[in-house]
């Protein structure tokens, strides 16, 4: 026999709570609580863990439904869907920060109820397989990257026991070459793990200017020789973004660099203010990228830009940026590539004081 779908319901009319419990019950579902006050909305769901809760927002005790639809959904992995008289903006801006599964405009008949809970419980399945597959793949990926490790641990524990052991100077090249090889498939993984987190990051206000001087620095270190010239046209740019800006500027100016096949590497930075955001400019005189490359570069499916590429065009699509490519001198690929990364500025009422 199948199991009743079990509904919480928080109302403090009890008219309307009478109402909704029988139309609930007609329709086939249990209800195991029905509610007035946020507190007891909470508790209930703890000690009683439904499939569902259904929750009115504006309440008369203390918690209002929103607060108790965070609290339920700290300590439940359930779907909410919020009942209301009220359809401005604020309030359903403010439901909207405890991402609700629905929403339900008083008065409504049984047949909106019904499929307000059918999609929400569908909706719900269907993210916890998502996030059960998403789970699935980040264990084999740390998986695979401690196995690679330990690999690369023996390759690089060999080498150089073998460079102990020899003067020949082709075979101490050859040597070299694993060294570096090794050194590059580490980086690789780094990388690859660096962003396991990505979706579940929060996104919060930061300093496009700070992270990119950060940045510079570090990538000034790795590549002495390299010549860097920066431009900054902003004191500040505050950007609504996470910890993986930093992997999102490192993985373009690594780009600039280490595909350049030029004598004397040179690569040109500006930060500067445009068109409702920040423009992060970065030019190089590598080989360049020719058009039919270009056409395809941001492809997932075709993979010509490599995994930081790639993850970079993923990153900045969580801030709402964009990426764009050309070439730096106009009509010339061969005289180097120019990225542009565009992020738009932190709303004023997210900026910190």
């Amino acid at each position: 026999m199948t199991k009743k779908c079990s509904v919480l319901v928080l109302e403090d009319e009890a008219i309307v709570a009478m109402e909704i419990e029988e139309r609930l019950s007609d329709l086939g579902y249990e209800v195991v609580a029905v509610v007035s006050r946020g507190e007891d909305a909470i508790a209930k769901s703890i000690e009683l863990e439904p499939d569902i809760a259904i929750l009115d927002i504006r309440l008369n005790g203390t918690l209002s439904g929103i607060d108790a639809a965070k609290e339920i959904h700290l300590s439940l992995n359930i779907p909410v869907i919020f009942l209301t008289a009220y359809s401005d903006d604020d309030t359903l801006e403010k439901a909207q920060a405890t991402e609700p599964f629905a929403y339900l405009i008083k008065p409504f008949t049984g047949r909106e109820l019904h499929t307000s809970i059918e999609i929400a419980l569908f909706r719900h399945k269907m993210e916890q397989r998502l996030r059960n597959a998403a789970e699935t793949a980040m264990l084999y990926i740390d998986l695979m990257g401690h196995d690679l490790r330990q690999a690369l641990q023996a390759i690089s524990t060999g080498s150089e026991i073998l460079e102990s052991l020899t003067e020949d100077d082709d075979f101490r090249q050859i040597l070299e070459i694993i060294h570096v090889s090794v050194g590059k498939a580490e980086r690789l993984i780094s990388k690859v793990l660096a962003t396991r987190q990505l979706l579940e990051t929060p996104l919060t206000v930061v300093d496009f200017r700070e992270v990119l001087s950060r940045t510079l620095d570090e990538l000034a270190s790795d590549f002495e020789s390299v010549d860097i010239q920066v431009v900054y046209g902003v004191s500040k740019a505050q950007v609504i973004a996470d910890k993986h800006l930093v992997l999102l500027v490192m993985n373009l100016l690594e780009n600039s660099v280490l595909h350049s096949n030029a004598e004397n590497k040179r690569v040109w930075v500006e930060l500067a203010p445009s068109d409702g955001g920040f423009n992060l400019t970065i030019k190089d005189n590598g080989p360049g990228i020719p058009d039919v490359h270009k056409e395809t570069l941001f492809d997932p499916n075709r993979r010509f830009g490599g995994v930081g590429l790639h993850q970079s065009i993923k990153i900045i699509q969580k801030y709402s940026g964009r990426i764009t490519v050309k070439d730096r001198v106009e009509g010339d690929y061969s005289q180097g590539a120019e990225f542009c990364a565009w992020l738009p500025i932190a709303p004023k009422s997210d900026a910190p004081p």
